[in-house]
This record gives structure tokens, sequence and C-alpha cells, in this order.
């Protein structure tokens, strides 16, 4: 935007960082707003845009698919706490007064290609997170993680545990039903995403 632009748009302040292909969407919680960048986090006065603090690490090597890309969704907020994954598939909790961190916990232990670049979830004392990598062979899980330790609760897999069964990355944030007390979260596409004959049948 130019100077006249922003002025016809009543736009009271632009924050700008030098990371290409944000796809974040903000959090504000009391007065500041928290949005993220590759294996970055920001935190801003949401009224004046002056930075509070800033937190960084280096791009890991070796990644490949979206998350090598810096590609990055945005976090989740619960207590004095945000959470937000990195492009080698961490979940990391930072202090959000401070963006200190608090604990880091590795979402696959298995030696795949996976990434992540999705938004954390929480629900109650929870974070639930999802990898990348469908299409780079990975077998797609979703994790739940403590809040406030890093603990891991639990991990579902979202494809059985066979060789030519692969795929059902979970890079997209899911909902969560506080009636039922149901999460839902989509998976992505089954690998080889285009070539079949290695799965024959039907592809659930």
């Amino acid at each position: 935007l130019n100077t006249e632009n922003v002025s016809q748009l009543g736009v009271k302040w632009i924050f700008s960082t030098p990371h290409f292909g944000v796809e974040a969407t903000p959090l504000v919680a009391d007065g500041v707003m928290y949005f993220t960048g590759p294996n970055q986090s920001y935190a801003v006065d949401a009224v004046t845009g002056r930075q509070i603090w800033h937190y960084a690490r280096p791009m890991s090597p070796g990644i490949i698919g979206d998350a090598s890309l810096g590609t990055n969704k945005g976090m989740a907020i619960l207590g004095d706490k945000v959470f937000q994954v990195t492009d080698n598939a961490h979940l990391i909790a930072l202090n959000r007064t401070t963006g200190q961190l608090v604990w880091e916990a590795v979402l696959p232990e298995e030696p795949m290609h996976y990434g992540s670049t999705v938004a954390p979830l929480v629900v109650k004392d929870l974070v639930i997170a999802g990898v990348s990598g469908g299409d780079r062979g990975i077998r797609g899980f979703l994790a739940a993680y403590k809040a406030s330790t890093g603990e891991r609760v639990w991990r579902h897999w979202t494809v059985p545990d066979e060789p030519k069964l692969l795929g059902g990355a979970t890079w997209l944030t899911g909902s969560y039903d506080s009636a039922s007390d149901t999460l839902y979260w989509a998976t992505g596409n089954p690998y080889p995403d285009s070539d079949d004959r290695n799965r024959p049948g039907d592809n659930l």
C-alpha cells in the first residue's frame, strides 16, 4: 500500500516482516497480537504495532515439501503460553509475555520426510498438532500434548501400519465440538497420490 491508500483505508499501522508467503492468521489476546513466520514468532501491540518480542530459530536443513518453504499457519494460545510448530515438525511453547521457549516436543519419532505447517489447536488442557509431508511418503498422524509440560498424551495414526499405505497428512487445523466432546480433523492425500498400482481398491 502507498501512503495515500493507507490514509484512505483508515489503516492505523503496518508491521512488516522479511518473510515471503506468510499464511498465518494472527491471534489477539489482552491487547497483544501474535503471529508467525517461517520458524518465527512475533508479539506486537495491537493498538500501535510496536514489537514486544520476536522469537526466531534457523530453518532446518534437509526439509522438503511445504515446510521447506517456511509455510506456517499460525499459533494457539492458552494461559501464559503460545504454541506453534516448526518446519521440522517440533511443537514449541513460548511464554506469551517474554517470547522465551518454555518447552519443545518432537512430533514424529520415525525417520520419514516429516514437516509441519499447521496451526495447533487447544482443547481443554491439551495442544493438538499434525504433520505435513503427504506428498513425500510419510504416515500421517495427530498428537496431543499437555499444555503445561509438553508431555505427549496420545497419538492417532491416519493410515494403518502397512508399508504400502502412506500419506494422510494432517496439515490443516481441525475443529473441536465441546457439546459432543468430539475432535474433527481432515486428512490429506494418499501416497503416491497419482499412481495407485501399489494400493489397489478404494482410496479411503
